[in-house]
């Protein structure tokens, strides 16, 4: 392979920015020739909207997320992510269903616009106009109101709703006025927000670029722009980084990992991600309303071969509904193992001794070889009697055929929340009015939802997901869980920045070093 190439130009690559810097002070960075260093990053799949409540691809958010910010956030604190002020310097629950959050003074929309509490109570109703919008579901049980001009409150319909401080972390403020000149579609063309970049222009299908905010209230930015271009090719995306047209190359498959690590120049940051993958099992119709033939398929998948045959040992093992990090994540929990023989029995047990056929429903694209983990799920399931019917598509068309009422088989999906927070998994799975009910919503569940969303004390909420994760995996066998991706960027080695499991990029806190 030829080496990397680092170009000069309108198009300046990070490297040789970086040379510019050093030569400027002697090897010790400079911060402002640090500060016209571009970063060019190239990822998966493109982007519509970059107003988070109308579009929430990771894709499209981890940009968005750039300019637009949030009362509180998520950093890195030791090994794992932890909620932190951003917007809101401090918050308190005053009553049962009232947390009082206190903003930071002197904030500003980068057109100008101050940040007070009515932005933040405004933005909700922007949020509402959009009756599907991501944020609009999220934020459907609580009500904000404007104290003074710094102080907002939060009502919320469940007493004591411990995940509050962690879900405003996915409440993207609004310039209320700006927002209200544009409406909700050219705000996504061009949204202002408090972020460390504002967005300089918008290239549809070419190029996002953003410039360093230079009202930014907290510490600026070291990278002075950022642009981002969507290649979908995985193999192409290594290519722009062996040429030095892009520093990171988002959305690695594991195949070619090892080929972008042998790249002089180039190092893979890797990291666990959030996102898990499992089969769920429509429960309105046969034979997945029987939790006998759940329990025999579960017994029958065998993701430690996918794990090291499909992804090359590179994604984890994942037995239940948590990850890492999050309440109600046991490393003991044992799930349903794999068992064919077990799986056999079960069936049999079932009345399906002489086998039965099952659709199997699944997105192409969606996540890291989906496709590819289908075929090999209805081989092992051929391995017991179970002939799975394919049918596969665009995650578009197939979510239409898992949101239908009576809805059945078995259904091949991911799921990564948008903030860091067992509830969130309750609100878009399980319970009754959910997201995704229409696979299986149980009033037992319910009920250990809300012990786990009505308390701030981290024990009781620890103790109620566990017991919900024992009925949804081992009592009914409402998901398989299979594993949780891993998600690999290769990156010019001259920037000094590591992903996190959340899939955000947060190139604020990203540098130049050697």
């Amino acid at each position: 392979m030829p080496p990397m190439t680092l170009r000069h130009g309108p198009r300046l690559a990070l490297g040789a920015a970086l040379l510019t810097t050093l030569a400027a002070c002697g090897g010790g960075p400079a911060k402002d020739e640090t500060a016209t260093a571009t970063l060019q990053v190239v990822q998966a799949s493109g982007v519509q909207s970059l107003d988070p409540n109308s579009e929430s691809k990771r894709t499209s958010v981890r940009i968005a997320a750039e300019i637009l910010e949030t009362p509180t956030r998520y950093e890195w604190e030791g090994d794992k992510l932890v909620v932190k002020p951003g917007l809101a310097e401090s918050w308190e629950q005053v009553t049962p269903t009232t947390w009082r959050f206190k903003l930071r003074p002197g904030v500003t929309f980068s057109n100008g616009e101050p940040l007070t509490a009515d932005s933040v109570a405004k933005t909700l109703g922007f949020y509402r106009q959009n009756k599907v919008g991501g944020n609009t579901t999220v934020f459907s049980a609580v009500e904000i109101t404007a104290v003074d001009e710094l102080t907002f409150e939060v009502t919320t319909k469940t007493p004591d709703f411990g995940a509050l401080p962690s879900q405003m972390s996915y409440f993207f403020v609004y310039p209320p006025k700006y927002f209200t000149e544009q409406g909700m579609t050219n705000f996504g063309n061009a949204p202002v927000g408090t972020g460390p970049y504002t967005l300089d222009k918008w290239q549809k299908g070419v190029a996002i670029t953003l410039k360093a905010n230079p009202k930014y209230w907290g510490p600026k930015p070291k990278i002075g722009t950022l642009v981002f271009r969507t290649v979908a090719d995985p193999a192409t995306r290594i290519a722009e980084l062996q040429t030095g047209k892009a520093d990171v190359a988002a959305d690695l498959p594991p195949s070619l990992v090892e080929r972008a690590s042998g790249l002089p120049g180039v190092r893979v940051a890797s990291v666990q991600s959030q996102t898990r993958v499992f089969l769920a099992f429509g429960t309105g119709a046969a034979p997945t309303d029987k939790p006998l033939v759940r329990k025999a398929i579960s017994h029958a998948i065998d993701p430690d071969s996918i794990i090291k045959n499909l992804f090359q040992d590179r994604a984890y093992p994942f037995h239940g509904l948590f990850v890492p990090g999050e309440l109600g994540y046991d490393e003991a929990f044992a799930g349903n193992r794999y068992d064919p023989e077990l799986a056999k029995k079960l069936l049999a047990e079932a009345g399906f001794a002489d086998g039965l056929t099952i659709p199997l429903k699944y997105t192409i694209g969606a996540t890291v070889l989906d496709q590819q983990v289908a075929e090999a799920v209805a081989g092992q399931l051929k391995a017991v009697g179970v002939t799975a019917t394919m049918d596969g598509g665009p995650f578009q068309v197939v979510a239409k055929k898992w949101r239908q009422p009576g809805s059945g088989g078995i259904h091949l999906l991911s799921f990564n929340p948008v903030y860091n927070d067992a509830g969130f998994l309750f609100q878009a799975y399980f319970t009754t009015g959910s997201a995704w009910q229409a696979l299986a919503a149980d009033t037992k569940l319910d009920g250990f939802a809300a012990d786990g969303a009505g308390t701030t004390e981290t024990a009781k909420r620890t103790a109620a997901y566990a017991e919900a994760q024992r009925i949804a995996i081992t009592a009914q066998a409402y998901w398989s869980p299979m594993y949780t991706l891993q998600e690999n960027y290769a990156v010019n080695k001259k920037l000094t920045w590591q992903p996190r499991p959340d899939a955000m990029f947060a190139f604020e806190h990203a540098g130049l070093g050697g």
